[in-house]
């Protein structure tokens, strides 16, 4: 069968199963395939069995507890249970109680199906849009608000009852309001987007019995309360008693119990036992239950000391609303219980608010016993309870009914028993065995029964109380009551009534008609109820209730002795002079402090709170609020809701809650915190701090120096021209908006950037962007790895530590980097006009049309652009590079390495021991001081290495050299044809190395040798050697009596200035050092004289005829 839950949806039940059952019973773990199987956990033995279902449509019998495991997805699953109490696991959809055991069901966050058993059960689909489907028992079905919109299926009206909690109902008036006959079905409103339709059922058969509600306050006037801040008992001038006994020994003892009832003055043959079983901690009372180990033989035999507590002789009342807020223990043996006694001393009757068994201590139990018919009968019913958590457990006695309430919400309902018929006193205890929970067993421990408060309520049927030997009756026969001068408790009837309290924390409740209250001295509490009350607390820290408009309150200063005093309003209402706080309460929709400093506080429904004068505090409630801070330094919450503040005059702080906020701070310098929602902040006039909070917000400081907090994307800031000086501080990525002077990244943010105007930017720990904008800016990274470009004007970066990059786009433009024990890290300067480094930075590349790029005394690389660059590295070990263009580089002091790039290049090494590299151009490269290497690259380069032993290497092209250093190297390669014609200007002698085709002698040099290439070789004016070598050689001795040496592998040489000192000398032709002149041949030819000698070669002496040569007889040539 398929079904369709209150939100239109059709739920399907699991297929028919097709692999047979796999039972399990001794905590073994049985795993279903992918077909639809059946599961079954039998319980035998104590292990809990794990059953993991398979793909398809699983069935698990659950006769035991068991661990379920089911994949999402995995078909649609059913667990069919026979404990007591049920609740789905993960991915199983469908719950079906079985069996007389069965009680309670819970589904999960899926869309279930719970089906009861025929028994009676309790169904609570939980999240989700479920449906419930009601067997032949009595059924409830739990809904809560927010747990999606549920389906009931085989609704009895004649005896199901659904229970409502969190809705806000309090009688069926309310609900029927909201039932919607469709077709078969009715459909019941719950709230605007929750619904629950009752399958085949008509309006008009519903009634009231067939709906548990929440209770209903306002119609009960307190009468007593216990708060435990501390225990006072009976003999302390308190309301509580602790009684003590065992073994039958007092009335509150059950045969078969084995904890002794004792206190801390509790002794047995004199002997003082010194166990206490009640204690205090932070406003809560804790009963303790544990073992009595070696005490046991004083308690006649019992095995646990506990304790009880009663308001007998001290406090009791007939009829009213009976409330204890508490923490059940969990532990075999255990039975805790908040019940009530008749003052008279029968028994029965005895009515039950709470009790529990403590080995399922989340199954609670509600019962009276009555003997009206002569004997003695009991009715009880139970509910589930998370209880690990602590809850309010109340039952409302009435005449004709008795209701059980939990946290607020109805769950139980029969008549009063009819012989109860005077007052009851209060009963608090943890039993320990017994025949129902049974002797505790090694598990058990010690446990706790901790309680929070007790209250008791005066409701319409209620006749009188009794409080400490006084009776106080709920009537009209008592106009006029008056106090004591201790603490009293103070009720009115329907009249007008008259009330002193005189001395005293005194509790006064007005009831009908118009009363007349008078606290006295101490901290009262007066509620005139309904009717225009007249109330004055006097001296001390009064609290009043007010629910009429004409309600008056009265305080006087009396030299500071009226104390605190606070209001609970359930009208419109304005604070009369001299009290302080207020609070709206039902359904109240305004209120007005006064010109002192207040405390108003908002309830749900949307309100409208004024301050007025004075320094006030305003809490806004869940609704959409109007908080008006007036006069004062104010401070204003607006809690949930679209909430709009007004700080008015003051130096106010105003915070928005949840909600899209309106924050208006007023005058002066406010604070302005938006929380959640999407807010919109006006600062006002003065220096004011707005920070939206989370989500996207709008704010607007207004004039004044204005501080903003931004930490969302969606964040807008608006600032006028001419509003002061205004900081952000945003911890997302953020842009400056107009008229905003600075920005502070704080948290995750990375990216900072500035607007037109002259900006401050901060970064922080991260790897930070900061981009100023326009305007002269200051900005500092601060810690990591950072990127700051200040944009136009004339900006002042400091990088902080890490490794950070700049980009300068004006000459007055400052970066700044402290060393800082080398965690300023190395940074880098990105400039488009000409720059010099400055201290601590050590990169600088040049883009846009910059020409000239200066380093500092540190290590440096500096980069040029595709202009013309000047670069020149300053101090330190600097590399220098010059990109494309015709490039001047210098190194400057240090060790430098110099590339030119492409271009036709200068550089000029310094005085370390330097490399420079040409690359592509016609370069020229100086090494000046220290030991330079050259290195030429492509193109006709020009190469000094200056003083120093430099090793040069001119590369492709025709390259010059000069070489002023024995120890300079000079080095060409063959380089398949393409290293030209490379020639070498020596200031000292010098030998030509390979590849290298001329050489020219220069200053003081004085000898001259080729190699075997062709050689172009010149002398210079001093009186030179110059020996061609090998190859076919052009020999200029220059100015000076120079002399051309010639060997045996001498070329065909040519020698163009040959003239009057000049001398030719041809000994190394000559293999055996004898001078045999008869081989030389001298003659004439087109240019010269040739000098000749077989087997060797020649000599060409141009424009020198041979009649000009004289031949000396030791193989010398000169010119006669």
């Amino acid at each position: 069968m398929d079904y369709v839950n209150g939100a239109g949806k059709k739920l399907s039940v699991s297929g028919a199963v097709k692999s047979g059952a796999t039972k399990n019973a001794d905590g073994s773990v049985s795993t279903g395939n992918a077909d639809n199987n059946s599961l079954h956990s039998l319980g035998y033995g104590k292990a809990v069995s794990t059953l993991i279902g398979g793909g398809g449509d699983d069935t698990y019998h659950l006769w035991s507890k068991a661990n379920v495991v089911e994949k999402a997805g995995g078909g649609i699953d059913t667990l069919i249970s026979h404990v007591e109490t049920s609740k789905l696991p993960d991915h199983v959809e469908n719950l079906t109680l079985q069996g007389v055991d069965t009680r309670f069901g819970f589904g999960n966050a899926l869309d279930n199906i719970l089906t009861a058993n025929d028994v009676g059960s309790e169904l609570d689909g939980g999240l989700g849009d479920d449906v419930l489907v009601a067997g032949k028992g009595i059924d409830t079905i739990v809904l809560r608000k927010g747990e999606g919109s549920d389906a009931v299926y085989n609704f009895n009206v004649a005896q199901d009852n659904v229970r409502l909690s969190g809705f806000g109902y309090h009688d069926f008036a309310e609900l029927k309001a909201r039932m919607t006959q469709t077709g078969a079905d009715v459909t019941i409103a719950l709230s605007d987007d929750q619904r629950v339709v009752l399958r085949d059922t008509q309006v008009e058969a519903l009634s009231a019995k067939n709906f548990e509600l929440e209770l209903d306050r306002s119609k009960l006037k307190l009468t007593f309360e216990e708060n435990f801040d501390k225990l006072v008992t009976q003999s302390q001038g308190g309301f509580w008693r602790t009684d003590w006994g065992n073994g039958g020994t007092n009335d509150n003892y059950r045969p078969g119990e084995v904890g002794a009832y004792v206190n801390d003055t509790f002794s047995s043959a004199s002997k003082l036992l010194g166990v206490n079983p009640f204690s205090i901690d932070n406003g809560v009372l804790a009963i303790t239950a544990k073992p009595a180990g070696d005490l046991s033989s004083l308690l006649n035999g019992s095995s646990y000391t506990t304790g009880v507590l009663s308001t007998k002789d001290a406090f009791s009342q007939k009829f009213g609303y009976f409330e204890i807020r508490a923490t059940l223990p969990e532990g075999k043996g255990f039975l805790p219980a908040f019940w009530l006694k008749s003052a008279d001393g029968r028994w029965p009757p005895e009515l039950d608010v709470v009790e529990a068994v403590g080995d399922r201590s989340d199954t609670i139990y509600m019962s009276s016993h009555t003997a009206a018919t002569g004997t003695h009968t009991m009715q009880s019913q139970t509910t589930h309870v998370d209880s690990s958590e602590p809850h309010t457990y109340g039952m409302n006695w009435t005449k004709d009914s008795l209701v059980w309430y939990i946290d607020g919400v109805e769950v139980a309902r029969y008549k009063s028993p009819s012989d109860a018929t005077a007052e009851f006193y209060m009963m608090i205890n943890l039993a320990v065995g017994g025949s129902w929970p049974g002797a505790p067993d090694a598990t058990t421990g010690t446990g706790q029964f901790k309680v929070d408060y007790v209250r008791v309520y005066a409701n319409s049927d209620t006749e009188s109380y009794t409080s400490k030997g006084e009776t106080f009756y709920l009537d009209d026969s008592v106009p006029h009551t008056q106090g004591t001068f201790g603490d009293d408790l103070l009720t009115g009837g329907a009249g007008a009534d008259v009330m002193d309290g005189r001395a005293g924390h005194d509790k006064m409740f007005g009831g009908a008609g118009n009363d007349t209250m008078a606290g006295g001295a101490g901290n009262d509490l007066l509620d005139g109820g309904t009717g225009a009350d007249d109330m004055a607390g006097g001296d001390g820290d009064d609290t009043y209730y007010v629910d009429n408009a004409g309600d008056r309150v009265s305080e006087y200063y009396n030299n500071g002795k009226g104390g605190y005093d606070k209001v609970f309003a359930s009208v419109d209402y304005t604070l009369t002079a001299n009290v302080e706080d207020l609070t709206l309460i039902g359904n109240a929709r305004s209120g007005t402090g006064t010109e002192q400093d207040n405390i108003l506080t908002a309830n749900d429904l949307g309100n409208t709170l004024r301050g007025l004068g004075g320094h006030d505090t305003l809490y806004g409630g869940r609704g959409d609020d109007l908080l008006d801070g007036g006069a004062g330094n104010d401070k204003l919450y607006g809690g949930a809701g679209n909430d709009t503040m007004i700080g008015g005059d003051g130096y106010d702080t105003l915070y928005g809650g949840d909600g899209n906020d309106i924050i208006d701070g007023g005058a002066h310098n406010d604070m302005l915190y938006g929380d959640a929602g999407n807010d919109k902040l006006y600062g006002g006039p003065g220096n004011d701090t707005l920070s939206g909070g989370y989500d996207a917000d709008f704010m607007a400081g207004g004039q004044g120096d204005d501080f903003y907090y931004v930490d969302h994307v969606g964040d807008v800031i608006e600032e006028l021209f001419g509003e002061g000086y205004d900081r952000v501080r945003s911890s997302v990525d953020y842009t400056l908006s107009d008229n905003v002077e600075e920005l502070q990244l704080v948290g995750p943010a990375i990216t900072g950037i500035g607007n037109a105007q002259n900006n401050t930017l901060y970064g922080n720990e991260n790897n930070n962007r900061l981009y100023g904008g326009g305007g002269d800016d200051v900005m500092n990274a601060g810690l990591g790895n950072d990127l700051l470009d200040g944009g136009t004007g004339a900006d002042r970066m400091t990088g902080g530590d890490g490794d950070d990059t700049y980009y300068v786009d004006n000459v007055r433009d400052t970066v700044i980097e402290f060393y800082n024990g080398g965690a300023g890290g190395y940074d880098k300067v990105f400039a488009s006009v000409d720059y010099t480094l400055s201290a601590n930075v050590e990169d600088l590349v040049l883009t846009g049309t910059a020409i000239r790029g200066n380093g500092n005394a540190d290590n440096n690389v500096i980069t040029g652009n595709d202009q013309d660059n000047i670069l020149n590295g300053g101090d330190g070990n600097d590399t220098l590079y010059g990109g494309a263009g015709n490039d001047t580089l210098y190194g400057g002091n240090g060790w430098n390495t110099l590339y030119g790039g492409s271009g036709n290049d200068t550089l000029y090494g310094g005085s370390g021991n330097d490399t420079l590299i040409g690359d592509d151009g016609d370069d020229q490269l100086v090494g000046s001081g220290g030991d330079d290497r050259l290195i030429g690259g492509d193109g006709n380069d020009v190469l000094n290495g200056g003083v120093g032993a430099d090793r040069m290497e001119g590369g492709d092209g025709d390259d010059i050299y000069y070489v002023d250093n024995a120890r300079d190297t000079v080095t060409e390669y063959f380089h398949a044809g393409l290293g030209g014609r490379d020639k070498v200007f020596a200031s000292i002698d010098y030998v030509l190395g390979e590849q290298v085709e001329d050489l020219t002698l220069i200053g003081n040099a004085v000898r001259a040798t080729g190699n075997a290439l062709d050689n172009f070789i010149v002398g210079n004016k001093w009186n030179n050697g110059i020996d061609g070598g090998a190859g076919n050689d052009r020999l200029t001795g220059g100015g000076g009596a120079d002399t051309f040496l010639f060997s045996g592998v001498s070329g065909n040489d040519v020698i163009t200035d040959f003239d009057g000192d000049d001398r030719i000398d041809l000994r190394g032709w000559f293999a055996d050092g004898a001078v045999d002149m008869k081989k030389l041949s001298i003659v004439n030819g087109d240019h010269g004289a040739i000098v000749s000698m077989e087997g060797h070669g020649s000599i060409e002496l141009l424009g020198v005829m041979a009649n000009q040569l004289s031949v000396k007889s030791w193989g010398m040539i000169t010119h006669s």
